[in-house]
């Protein structure tokens, strides 16, 4: 799959900003129009008419959970931004955060996965979940390999993928 520092006949540095810069295109457009969706509920929550116990919970509600998705999306965009200077700039510290944070990501997407599949297990609709599950590993599958060329590209600008290759004599 790899060698010498390639990924599919392709520089794994290129790659990887390739990568970089639609994920901060991506995660830039989503903080834009989360921001956006946030005001206009919030603007819609308080001209709602009706009771009003009712619509200022379900506002409360609304804030928080927008809130909190809110903060996952800025720092994901962090994160790309992060990656994207690393790149550019040639900082190995950098792209070795961004990895970090991707096996996280990772780590916190398959626990999610099992725990859906073990709740999804026992209902009948079990059928469509397999059809989200595939669909699912497959995209954990390939974030897995953009994880492998992050942490490739790490390593060739950190020194050690040259090293990783040649052997040194003990004695």
């Amino acid at each position: 799959m790899h060698f010498n520092g390639r990924c599919f006949c392709m520089e794994v540095e290129t790659g990887c900003l390739i990568w970089a810069i639609f994920t901060t295109i991506i995660t830039g457009i989503a903080t834009l129009l989360g921001f956006g969706f946030f005001i206009y509920m919030n603007i819609e929550f308080a001209q709602q008419s009706g009771d009003k116990q009712l619509g200022y919970f379900l506002g409360e509600i609304f804030n928080i959970i927008a809130i909190f998705i809110l903060c996952l999306i800025i720092i994901s965009f962090t994160f790309s931004v992060h990656l994207l200077v690393g790149v550019v700039k040639k900082r190995p510290h950098y792209i070795k955060a961004y990895f970090i944070y991707g096996v996280v990501v990772f780590s916190i997407l398959v626990s999610i996965y099992l725990v859906s599949m073990a709740v999804a297990v026992g209902h009948d609709e079990f059928g469509g979940f397999l059809l989200f599950s595939s669909v699912f590993i497959s995209i954990l599958g390939f974030y897995g390999l953009i994880l492998h060329m992050i942490r490739m590209t790490y390593l060739k600008f950190n020194g050690d993928l040259i090293q990783q290759y040649t052997h040194k004599l003990i004695v």
